[in-house]
């Protein structure tokens, strides 16, 4: 775990631990720098800033003075650190501080045991982990003499440096080494015991050697193995066997494993096996000793197993869990800063009446409106639960909407969410000024619903704090504890500690950013303001209450709630508007009020009047102001305050005028472009509102040209995405959007769709590119009479090599073969396939080279046939059939009172019988055209002569509505793009498009504008369809 020092005071040169024959001193001569030093120095080198610099800022922190103020006021001092670099500085300090704080108890409790020689204290300082550190060292510094202590004080230190000599022979025993050391009188009575004691100074060496255990932690390995047999959940399923080297481990694994070990799914093991444990400390202290035979290579294999086993192995079991640990809630906490830094900058919508609706299952909803001061107009309970009550609820709802003048509705997300939204969706539907609609998380609601709204009924209370929460994201949000915010998954196994520190930093920083009303800000927010804390905060909204109330920010001190300091601090980051003091109103520091009084009076007016009519700043002589006191990023921040005081950094709250004709379902007509706001987020995609009821679906394979695996990376809640009608179903009402660019065309349902209950939008974005490709595809497989639109000759355009196809013949010349009885007799090879084509295509097409059929006709008739067989069998005289079946056998088969041959064999006289589940008609068809070389396959209405009926499976088939399937169905994706619905979070991902079929296509759902309808005959871009 070394570091490697660059000046005189901080060297602590590593090769030092190595043994000296005539090194036998306790005491180190090293001169032992400060901890504020070595903290100093750390910093520096990490963050590569002057150590005056790093100095002064520790300093300035020491003193009380807050980030937020030194990154804005007193930059300059510090070589021009900024704000960010602060905030990284101050967390490293933290732990750096425990880490040599604990370095320095370390090596005083060396000293008064007398062990602290430079060997020693160069290692402890070497170490960057403060658990690691504690753990190696626990063992060494017990309260009693050590092993390897008492072997210096005998001076054994010789025969130490002899038995990891290289000069020294493998094969000399180790006891004849140490019977030269044998001494009575120093407590070495015989050889073994001089061995014993050497032992422990060598395992000594081992555990101070410098970089074996970052060498070790190269080699380690994570690995999990299935513990519980009950059914892991679906987020544990690849864990079931687990093992990858630690480097390689993500930190979600990290925290999922930790998840699922906790839970007693899995058993975790981190660390090195022994053997190669043992092999990494062999190579690194005698990779000298090639025999293990020999006794010395014995003797030193005793001595490293000894080692790893009582003094390496807990460490480094410790070591390299906490690592992994640390890296994780590391790169954890980060990302979950990124989305709390997201949830408190939102936009606020200030001036606006907002209704929050508390969402239920089987309860009531509750739905409460607030005023642009947070203070509650009026609540309603809406039944939307009972199907009896609902279009009732729903009108009133809209009552209250048109009421109160609400402008935005925010939902919260707790169960019966989606629900919620679809019934208030529908009952705003067509209004003139529809509400926006926006989701916003539940958490802590009820806790502070009892806090700010003593006496009301707690439903009506929580409706209330949704809407405040979408008022004001920063102010609410910020109010509580940073970890009980939703930041997302797995948050809960991050080490809170870790987290918290970095959301409150982010806090701060957003706080001092936006700044803060005096007037109207909550205790929990003003205490987070640089110079306050709670006691302060209190007598603030005390003071501001009495009769007196709060005239100026300096009146403050006058009270005895401020210090100078503390006022300095926080006259910056907190506003009073209409107070006596005009700059009150401003971010500028009461130090330089001097300086704004220059200014004005440079141009003759007063600071007020300055504020008043800012156009007069550009009257100011910027030179008159250059001196060595007033740093430039100084006057210019004074400058742009006095144009803009007290400017709101987040951004404004975007609303989306929705089209006037959007009043009902008919008017999303396929391709149209909307703008949709994201309410949240599924497994599979977005939820976003686009003025209809209900919301509208955006998949994850719909957001960009490739599918984005975690859109929550990429988009964020409330942002308002342009997109475009993907499809609406006209049943369910469900609305697909996209935002590929393409033209968007119709797709039908699959057999395999429908088969499996697959649900999807019933259209496809075909980009110019693909569209290209999938039209020279479709030309390709147009039949031909020479078979399948291929060229004749051999590929490539050359001639094909003797016994190619054309000795062989056409591929249909095969299909007759197969269906004649000859090689493949009996049943055609693979499944069937069915792909739909046009209904009036000619039977011939309607087979493949493998006998699979083509067309959902080809299918139709197959069953027809079928049916008409049976029927007939059903109608006739059952003597009559059962007289005519007798005669149908042969006169052996008769006599003989013999069963008829199965289908497709031979009867005895070696006649084939017709199979009997084929019309008799189509069979006879079939067999008359495989006696002529070249005829095309059989007809789709019959099967092969001898063959069993082929086993129909629906794979990439499409199943067009003429047949079997009522207009207005559901269209599902084609096969290997499933998209789900919005109300099913679990969808299959989509990846893929499927063929268009302009025939197939759903009446209820018109083209793209600007398209025209094809002709009948038109086989489209796509050519005909083809089995693939």
């Amino acid at each position: 775990m070394g570091c490697s020092p660059r000046n005189d005071k901080f060297s602590m040169a590593h090769d030092s631990t190595s043994i000296s024959p005539n090194d036998s001193s306790n005491e180190s001569s090293l001169q032992l720098p400060s901890t504020e030093e070595r903290i100093s120095h750390r910093l520096s080198q990490e963050f590569d800033s002057p150590r005056e610099s790093m100095g002064a800022f520790l300093s300035l922190l020491k003193e009380g003075w807050t980030i937020p103020y030194l990154a804005r006021f007193r930059k300059h001092e510090l070589g021009g650190m900024n704000e960010k670099r602060m905030y990284e500085i101050r967390e490293r300090f933290r732990d750096i501080s425990l880490l040599e704080e604990r370095k320095t108890h370390l090596v005083e409790k060396a000293k008064s045991l007398g062990i602290a020689d430079d060997r020693l204290v160069a290692h402890i300082l070497s170490f960057k982990d403060i658990d690691l550190l504690d753990a190696l060292f626990s063992s060494l510094l017990r309260e009693e003499e050590t092993v390897g202590a008492k072997g210096r004080q005998a001076g054994l230190l010789p025969l130490a440096a002899k038995l990891k000599s290289k000069e020294t022979e493998e094969n000399k025993d180790p006891l004849d080494l140490a019977a030269e050391f044998v001494n009575p009188e120093s407590g070495v009575p015989d050889a073994k015991t001089a061995l014993e004691l050497a032992k422990g100074i060598l395992t000594e060496e081992v555990l101070l050697e410098p970089g074996l255990l970052e060498e070790l932690l190269g080699t380690a390995i994570v690995r999990a193995k299935k513990l519980s047999k009950k059914k892991a959940p679906k987020e544990f399923a690849r864990f079931a066997n687990y093992e990858k080297p630690a480097s390689q481990v993500s930190w979600n694994d990290v925290l999922l494993l930790q998840k699922a070990s906790r839970k007693g799914f899995i058993e975790l093991f981190f660390g090195v096996p022994d053997e190669r444990a043992h092999l990494v400390l062999t190579k690194h202290f005698v990779p000298h000793l090639g025999d293990p035979a020999s006794p010395l290579r014995s003797f030193w294999d005793a001595l490293l197993r000894e080692a790893w086993e009582s003094h390496l192995r807990g460490p480094f079991l410790t070591a390299i869990h906490r690592s992994l640990k640390n890296r994780a809630d590391a790169t954890a906490a980060r990302i979950f800063s990124q989305t709390y830094q997201r949830i408190l900058m939102a936009p606020p919508i200030p001036g606006t009446v907002i209704a929050g609706v508390l969402p239920a299952m089987r309860k009531p909803l509750r739905a409460t409106a607030i005023d642009p001061h947070g203070r509650i107009l009026g609540a309603q309970s809406l039944q939307a639960a009972k199907p009896e009550l609902r279009e009732e609820a729903q009108k009133n709802f809209r009552a209250f909407c048109e009421e109160h003048g609400v402008e935005v509705v925010a939902v919260g997300s707790g169960p019966g969410c989606r629900e919620a939204e679809t019934f208030l969706m529908e009952a705003v539907f067509g209004m003139d000024k529809r509400p926006q609609f926006l989701t916003v998380a539940e958490d802590e609601a009820a806790v502070l619903a009892r806090r700010e709204f003593k006496g009301v009924d707690l439903p009506k209370a929580k409706a209330a704090i949704l809407a405040r929460r979408v008022q004001n994201p920063l102010t609410e949000w910020g109010r509580f504890e940073a970890d009980k915010v939703p930041l997302g998954y797995a948050q809960e196994e991050v080490r809170p500690s870790t987290l918290t520190l970095i959301l409150d930093d982010v806090r701060e920083r957003d706080l001092h950013q936006v700044g803060v009303d005096l007037r109207t800000a909550p205790v929990g927010i003003l205490s987070k303001i640089s110079g306050l804390n709670r006691e302060s905060a209190s007598a603030i909204a005390k003071m501001r209450t009495s009769q007196e109330g709060i005239s100026t920010l300096r009146s403050l001190v006058d009270s005895g709630i401020l210090s100078e300091q503390d006022y300095e601090q926080a006259a910056p980051f907190v506003r009073l508007a209409g107070g006596e003091e005009p700059l009150d109103a401003t971010r500028i520091p009461p130090s330089l009020f001097g300086i704004v009084d220059q200014i004005a009076s440079s141009i003759g007016l007063t600071r007020g009047q300055l504020l008043m009519s800012p156009e007069n700043l550009t009257r100011i002589p910027r030179e008159a102001f250059d001196r060595e006191n007033l740093p430039k990023p100084i006057y210019d921040f004074i400058v742009h305050e006095l144009r803009k005081p007290f400017q709101d950094p987040r951004e404004p709250f975007v609303k989306i005028d929705f089209p006037p004709d959007l009043k009902s379902r008919e008017d999303l007509v396929m391709g149209r472009e909307v703008k949709g706001r994201v309410l949240r987020f599924t497994s599979t995609g977005a939820i976003l509102d686009i003025g209809a009821a209900p919301a509208g679906f955006l998949h994850r394979s719909q957001m960009a040209r490739e599918v984005i695996r975690n859109p929550s990376r990429f988009f964020h809640i409330g942002q308002v995405l342009d997109v475009r009608i993907l499809d609406v179903d006209p049943k369910t009402g469900e609305i697909w959007l996209t935002r590929k660019q393409g033209e968007i065309r119709k797709i039908q349902r699959t057999l395999g769709d429908v088969a499996a209950g697959k649900k999807g939008p019933g259209a496809e974005v075909v980009s110019p590119g693909s569209a290209r490709r999938e039209e020279g595809r479709g030309r390709s497989r147009v039949a031909s009479a020479g078979g399948f639109g291929r060229r004749e000759g051999g590929g490539r355009g050359g001639p094909r090599k003797p016994g190619g196809r054309e000795e062989r013949g056409s591929r249909r010349e095969a299909w007759d073969r197969r269906s004649s009885g000859g090689r493949g007799t009996g049943k055609p090879r693979g499944p069937i396939t069915v792909e739909s084509k046009n209904l009036d295509e000619a039977i011939i097409e309607e087979r493949g080279f493998k006998g699979e059929l083509t067309s959902f006709s080809a299918l139709a008739a197959l069953l027809k046939g079928k049916n008409e067989k049976g029927a007939e069998e059903k109608t006739s005289d059952p003597k009559a059939a059962d007289s005519k079946a007798t005669d149908s056998r042969d006169p052996e088969t008769k006599a003989a009172g013999t069963k008829s041959p199965a289908p497709g064999k031979e009867s005895p006289k070696g006649e084939k019988v017709a199979n009997k589940d084929v019309p008799q008609g189509a069979a006879q068809d079939a067999e008359s055209k495989s006696e002529s070389p070249g005829a095309n396959p059989p007809e789709a209405g019959g099967a092969a002569p001898g063959a069993n009926p082929p086993r129909v499976e629906a794979k990439g088939a499409t199943l067009p509505e003429a047949e079997g399937t009522p207009q207005g169905t559901t269209p599902p994706e084609a096969e290997g793009a499933t998209q789900g619905p919005p109300q099913e979070r679990n969808s299959v991902e989509s990846e893929a498009g499927a063929q268009t079929s302009e025939q197939g296509a759903p009446e209820s759902s018109p083209l793209p504008q600007g398209e025209e309808k094809k002709s009948e005959g038109d086989p489209g871009p796509f050519g005909d369809s083809f089995v693939g």
